[in-house]
């Protein structure tokens, strides 16, 4: 999973499904998470995985209603098709992602 900016998320989440962790490092609960999604991403390669760390990169976070940490926003082709506040256990999260 590689950390994006601000310049670069439109691009990444353009085409395809792209799962984005929107995530900060003084986050307890993104720890946990970003260990599971670590886990998962090859296990999905039909989803992009990528994170945006909003202590640095703040503009798409602010743009797609981020207020609390982890958020999880799912796109497709450019749009957010759903989103999931917090941390999830692994049956949870493939259940939530649809794989």
């Amino acid at each position: 999973m590689r950390d994006i900016t601000d310049d670069e998320f439109e691009g990444v989440v353009a085409s395809g499904r792209v799962l984005v962790d929107f995530y900060s490092t003084w986050c307890q609960p993104c720890k946990p998470l970003a260990t599971l999604l670590e886990r998962l991403e090859p296990e999905n390669p039909g989803i992009i995985f990528v994170k945006v760390n909003v202590d640095e990169h703040m503009l798409h976070a602010s743009r797609h209603g981020v207020g609390a940490l982890p958020t999880l926003i799912l796109f497709e082709d450019g749009e957010p098709i759903n989103r999931q506040l917090g941390g999830l256990n692994a049956s949870a999260l493939k259940e939530w992602l649809g794989v």
